[in-house]
């Protein structure tokens, strides 16, 4: 009975891994269109104040480089799809795992929360909503894994 419900766990913790893939997935294209968006929003805020700004105007390049160094997340994104690999390999092992992918998980939450710190891309922030939701969901299941 017991082999039955590791079964069942198994299968469950890999189709959660599945799912935080398929969110990574979903965010990476998204995040080139920040630092655009947040130029064309600060140029427009700048153009409906009155303030006679030029648009090259070093001040305002460089507030733009600033927001697109601060939502630069290439490096989460890479963690977290080694995080995820490393998730899937230790759920497919034999043995006591549970202690493995409770670390795993701390290290894929962080990893999604800063995506989301980081992002003002409203799917973006969604899609992190979600993730965190799963995330939690396996943490849970991994209470009753050895």
């Amino acid at each position: 009975m017991r082999g039955k419900e590791g079964d069942a766990m198994q299968v469950d913790i890999l189709k959660r891994i599945s799912i935080l893939g398929r969110i990574v997935a979903q965010v990476t294209p998204l995040v080139p269109r920040q630092a655009p968006t947040y130029r064309e929003s600060l140029l427009k805020r700048i153009k409906e104040s009155g303030l006679e700004l030029d648009l090259d105007d070093e001040r305002v390049l460089k507030e733009i480089s600033i927001f697109a160094e601060k939502c630069d997340v290439s490096e989460e994104l890479t963690r977290l799809c080694s995080h995820l690999e490393q998730m899937d390999n230790t759920a497919k092992e034999k043995g006591a795992i549970g202690r493995k992918i409770e670390f795993l998980l701390q290290e894929v939450f962080r990893e999604f929360n800063t995506l989301g710190n980081k992002s003002s891309d409203l799917e973006i922030i969604q899609a992190v909503l979600e993730a965190k939701s799963e995330v939690e969901k396996l943490r849970e299941q991994a209470l009753n894994v050895e």
